[in-house]
């Protein structure tokens, strides 16, 4: 068992290194997946169904990156742009990871079973996965929303999908969206006050004009878009201090 050296893996891959050269809060991949863990545990609080398995969902969101140790963390735009040869492609290297990450790190996770845990993120067909799988879109909205607040202007340069141009948080609105929609099929998502705060706003190029750099102080007031504030409170209240202090620690 050497899950210590999974984490180093996981930390040592940063996101979005080939959208853009100045990410001023960067995450890596490891630092994502425990914000995507506190989101998740926020809402599995909140989810009233009893067939919903709350440790099963809090593992999968720890782990649900684990196969860009194996494949690189590869830009969603660039999967969306992906080919049907490419995307067939892509899913048989995630699939091959698998047991090369279960030989190298361990064959249990939090009791469960680390080949099955991550057979069953690829194939998110479970309430348990497409929770994980909203969160991990809410965290990469809220990524973006963070930089343009604090006035990184590259996060306002457009990306283009199949011909169509998108700014960068209207591509990951959309995308957030789509696994909210996908999440639905599975459970009541009315009861989950992170949903009930999505807004999307159109003036986030004038946000992105007054914005300044984030401080402590300056995440605890009021913040101009709701389900930011509680991306916000949920990384501080259940992810931690240390975890918390990644969003207002200029690394770039």
């Amino acid at each position: 068992m050497n899950l210590k050296s999974r984490e180093e893996e996981l930390n040592s891959i940063m996101r979005y290194e080939n959208f853009t050269s100045t990410m001023f809060y960067r995450a890596s991949v490891l630092t994502h997946c425990w914000k995507v863990h506190a989101l998740v545990k926020q809402m599995s609080e909140e989810i009233s169904e009893e067939f919903f398995d709350k440790k099963l969902t809090n593992t999968l969101a720890l782990i649900h990156d684990d196969t860009e140790i194996i494949v690189g963390d590869i830009l969603a735009q660039n999967k969306d742009n992906f080919s049907q040869a490419q995307k067939q492609e892509y899913e048989e290297k995630c699939n091959q990871a698998i047991p090369i990450l279960v030989q190298n790190y361990s064959e249990f996770i939090e009791g469960f079973n680390y080949r099955e845990l991550l057979e069953l993120e690829e194939k998110n067909n479970t309430a348990e996965c497409a929770l994980v799988k909203f969160a991990d879109k809410v965290d990469a909205y809220h990524e973006v929303c963070h930089e343009i607040l604090a006035g990184n202007k590259e996060f306002l340069k457009e990306v283009t999908i199949k011909g169509i141009t998108y700014s960068p948080y209207q591509y990951t609105y959309d995308k957030m969206i789509r696994a909210l929609n996908h999440l639905k099929q599975f459970i009541d998502t009315s009861q989950l006050s992170l949903v009930n705060a999505i807004e999307y706003h159109p003036n986030f190029n004038e946000f992105c004009e007054e914005g300044i750099l984030h401080t402590r102080e300056s995440l605890l007031k009021k913040q101009p878009l709701k389900s930011y504030q509680l991306w916000i409170e949920t990384i501080k209240n259940i992810g931690g201090e240390e975890l918390f202090k990644t969003l207002y620690t200029k690394n770039e």
